[in-house]
């Protein structure tokens, strides 16, 4: 019975440290090293995103519901239209970025594409690609604090707070 208790005990501070963990934002590092490690599965969603010829496209966490990586909807045009992914290579690579890597959501606006990897309420961070290798500004980061290239051209991290822009701005 005690090492029943023990053994629950552990899972309980592990999953609180778990979650600690989790809710600090990357830093270039970290978003540097899962940028390599899941550089492959990015290019895929990239390559497709920008085959289907949208502005405007995103899929978020929650709408990634179950394990077939062929009933993934995309929301397009700001979310008056969805379409489902027919490309398997591309639903598994989805399916990847969000269940094992915890990815939160991946956006198209004009020609950026954005991987958010981490966020709260009024906070982001993650990588953007530019397709035109153009730089990614308040046009596409409305309170944009904190951009830096990464080791592939067009490739960014990115951190976008709307608290510590209005600091920047002495707007507090």
């Amino acid at each position: 019975m005690f090492k029943k208790v023990i053994k629950f005990m552990m899972s309980i501070i592990f999953k609180i440290l778990l979650i600690g963990c989790s809710l600090s934002a990357p830093n270039l590092d970290q978003i540097t090293e899962y940028f390599h490690s899941n550089r492959e599965e990015l290019q895929i969603v990239v390559d497709y995103f920008i085959s289907t010829g949208f502005h405007n496209i995103r899929i978020w966490r929650n709408d990634v519901r179950d394990d077939d990586p062929t009933n993934i909807e995309l929301s397009i045009n700001l979310g008056r239209e969805s379409i489902v992914i027919s490309n398997e290579d591309v639903g598994e690579a989805v399916l990847f970025l969000f269940q094992q890597e915890s990815y939160r959501g991946v956006t198209k606006v004009e020609n950026f594409i954005i991987f958010q990897r981490w966020s709260t309420l009024d906070s982001g961070s993650g990588m953007v690609y530019s397709i035109d290798r153009s730089v990614p500004n308040e046009n596409i980061f409305p309170y944009l604090v904190e951009l830096e290239s990464l080791p592939v051209a067009g490739w960014y991290f990115y951190v976008d707070d709307v608290n510590e822009w209005r600091r920047q701005q002495n707007l507090d």
